[in-house]
């Protein structure tokens, strides 16, 4: 009897083995894969110093998984960014100017809880540098310095017309990407890289070009003027060049400095009559000159360097000093 058993037990045992059974793989994971920036947005392209830029990512994960938003900027300010789980905002703000040629780069990037990441790059554009320079009035000082912020010192003119002394330099408020200066009698302008014209001081023949005879002690826009390329200040007018090459004058106009036909004064610019491709300006006292790409020179009748022929043109308006620079 038990040796039956056994060989039950045996036969049962070879059975066993003999049944094939399937074979079952195991479960493989699915792959990770990185998140994916599906938006992306910048408010400009294109700044100037202090200004600021909004940008704006909205990102997905295939796992739903919650989403890490870091920020970087090769210069400039990050502010604080405003994130959800899916979406991040931030407003950068731009440096006072960067070096000639600089590109600007914020660059966002996600990451999931498996730790994979995907990035977005932004590039934008800020003002250059200028070169540091210094101007002189008949008796005040400005400097220009490679911040792009302008400085002062001299007499100074306060809005009630009252003159005081600054006998350090101190620092022009509301001024930022200026480019070039210019020092008048009692008055300044100032060129920011936008093309734009400021100017502040003695206003009492419009040299100022707001459309007032008021005095500023803080700089204002000259609001007609757009496209400024150079500026120029004589002792009670203002010269400015524009990128068309044209020529455009305001303020006092007793020797015809203005060029304009009158010997009215202008407290707005107005265009020099008949000068077109002007690479250069210059204000004296009473008088205005320019020159021409073709190496010419013009100025008005008062002091243009030609008194031989007075009768061959009118004083008032702007005239060929004979001979070339060029």
């Amino acid at each position: 009897m038990p040796s039956f058993k056994l060989s039950v037990s045996l036969c049962l045992l070879l059975c066993a083995a003999c049944i094939s059974l399937p074979d079952i793989e195991p479960e493989v994971p699915a792959p990770q894969t990185p998140p994916t920036i599906t938006e992306s947005t910048q408010s400009a392209a294109a700044v100037l110093g202090g200004d600021t830029i909004t940008f704006h990512v909205t990102a997905e994960d295939a796992k739903d998984s919650q989403l890490h938003f870091t920020w970087t900027a090769s210069t400039g300010t990050l502010g604080s960014p405003t994130s959800t789980g899916v979406t991040s905002v931030v407003i950068w703000t731009a440096p006072l100017c960067v070096p000639a040629g600089t590109t600007i780069t914020v660059t966002v990037t996600v990451t999931n809880e498996a730790e994979l990441s995907a990035s977005k790059s932004f590039t934008l554009s800020a003002n250059a540098c200028p070169a540091a320079h210094v101007a002189g009035g008949y008796d005040h000082s400005l400097a220009l310095r490679g911040d792009g912020t302008v400085w002062s010192w001299g007499k100074a003119l306060l809005d009630n017309g009252t003159e005081i002394d600054r006998l350090t330099p101190v620092h022009e408020p509301g001024l930022t990407s200026i480019m070039a200066i210019a020092a008048g009698g009692s008055h300044s302008l100032a060129l920011r890289s936008d093309g734009t014209a400021w100017a502040w001081g003695a206003n009492n023949a419009g040299q100022l070009g707001d459309g007032s005879t008021t005095p500023h002690s803080t700089a204002v826009r000259i609001p007609a003027l757009t496209g400024v390329t150079a500026l120029a200040a004589g002792r009670e007018h203002s010269l400015a060049l524009r990128s068309d090459g044209t020529v455009w004058a305001w303020g006092s106009n007793h020797a015809g400095q203005l060029g304009d036909g009158t010997e009215i004064s202008r407290p707005t610019p107005v265009q020099v009559a008949g000068l077109t491709q002007v690479i250069a300006i210059a204000a004296g006292s009473g008088h205005s000159l320019a020159l021409r790409s073709d190496g010419t020179v013009w100025g008005n009748r008062s002091r243009d360097g030609n008194p031989k022929k007075p009768s061959s043109f009118s004083k008032l308006e702007a005239i060929r000093i004979q001979g070339k620079l060029v």
